[in-house]
């Protein structure tokens, strides 16, 4: 259907040209030469204007040109005849219109194939844009495409992991279980030791349901209720909490607890727990004694307010190699740890907006920082 149109404008506007010039022409040839149609013979130059133009607008240089030839061998004869001399004046003014004719020929088609050309150049630079725009479109589908197939292999491989670490924490429990059911099962096995073996089976079915209990708590987590509670007011339930085990290891607390801190929106049953998380860790690597140190502050850096809490404890610290995997769920150290302690610790702050920081040195302790934000909302 375009190329029909594009057919049809070529051959129609040949016509078009011819027709004007053979109207324009035929009147001034009908139109007598003389002083009373002079006005009319005027009108006639300045029509000769017509196809000169549209000649050049439709086909450039080239197109102006002839034409602007053409219009001046039709306009001259009767310009120039013997009766047009005494008529129309002086043969240099009317040879100055000729040239005028010329001249806005050549001018109008060096305007008109400058305009093409432009009109051309900004075509290829749409087409070209539509073709980048599309590439770019293709290659953004292409990212997320590829940015979903990354995110469903990690989740696979996250997945992977923590079957991995529940198997690994499962099958030693149920070894010993095991282990002991057979030694049980034994006639042989004195009345005075199955007591022992059966509370070793009650250990380690308590270890087995914590370490269910830990990947229930981190696989299923619960949305965020949160309202304005002190941090200070937290950290001294938890204390009273652990004060069994603080005073049975003979370690020592000190606090260094900011007055009057600004409370922050909070869920206070988790933040709770991952107080209580921390300070567990912390007691079990001072079996010996130690220190135990709480402080809080209200950190205003980078134009934001955020309450800092930091527990500090003087055991054995974690070793370099150690410390890029702490936060990893399964996780441990510890030969009865269930290695979810610190994954629930940073998801929970991470829901808060907040973050877990932890700096350590095997033999030197360790400094565990939790800090939440004061002005922005939660991420629950």
């Amino acid at each position: 259907m375009g190329a029909q149109k594009v057919h049809v404008r070529h051959l129609t506007r040949p016509v078009v040209l011819a027709v004007i010039i053979l109207v324009i022409t035929a009147q001034h040839y009908l139109t007598g030469v003389s002083h009373e149609n002079l006005a009319l013979h005027n009108i006639h130059y300045l029509l000769y204007f017509l196809p000169i133009l549209m000649a050049a607008l439709w086909y450039g240089l080239l197109g102006g040109a002839l034409m602007a030839v053409l219009v001046s061998i039709l306009y001259a004869p009767v310009v120039f005849g013997p009766v047009g001399h005494r008529v129309f004046g002086s043969g240099i003014e009317k040879a100055l219109e000729l040239v005028l004719y010329n001249v806005v020929g050549w001018v109008t088609g060096i305007l008109s194939e400058r305009e093409r050309r432009e009109r051309e150049q900004y075509r290829r630079t749409a087409e070209e844009l539509q073709r980048a725009y599309q590439k770019l479109h293709e290659q953004t589908d292409l990212i997320v495409e590829k940015e979903e197939q990354l995110r469903r292999a990690e989740r696979l491989s996250t997945l992977g992991e923590l079957a991995a670490g529940i198997a690994h924490e499962i099958r030693n429990p149920l070894a010993s279980i095991k282990g002991t059911a057979e030694i049980l099962q034994d006639p042989a096995t004195p009345d005075r030791k199955r007591a022992e073996f059966l509370h070793v089976m009650v250990e380690e079915a308590n270890r087995l349901n914590a370490v269910v209990a830990n990947f229930l708590e981190l696989a299923r987590f619960k949305r965020l209720h949160c309202e304005q509670a002190g941090v200070n007011d937290l950290l001294w339930r938890m204390l009273q909490i652990a004060e069994f085990q603080l005073t049975r290891k003979n370690i020592a607390v000190r606090t260094h607890l900011m007055p009057e801190l600004p409370e922050p929106s909070l869920d206070v049953g988790q933040m709770e727990q991952a107080i209580l998380n921390v300070l567990l860790n912390a007691i079990g690597s001072m079996p010996d004694g130690g220190t135990l140190t709480l402080s809080t502050c209200l950190d205003q850096t980078n134009g934001s307010r955020k309450i800092r809490i930091e527990i500090a404890d003087t055991g054995a610290g974690i070793a370099a190699e150690h410390l890029p995997h702490v936060f990893e769920p399964f996780f441990t150290t510890k030969s009865d740890g269930t290695g979810l302690g610190l994954s629930i610790v940073k998801r929970i702050l991470n829901a808060h907006g907040g973050s877990v920081e932890i700096a350590s040195e095997a033999g030197q302790g360790t400094r565990v920082t939790l800090t939440v934000p004061l002005d922005s909302e939660t991420g629950g």
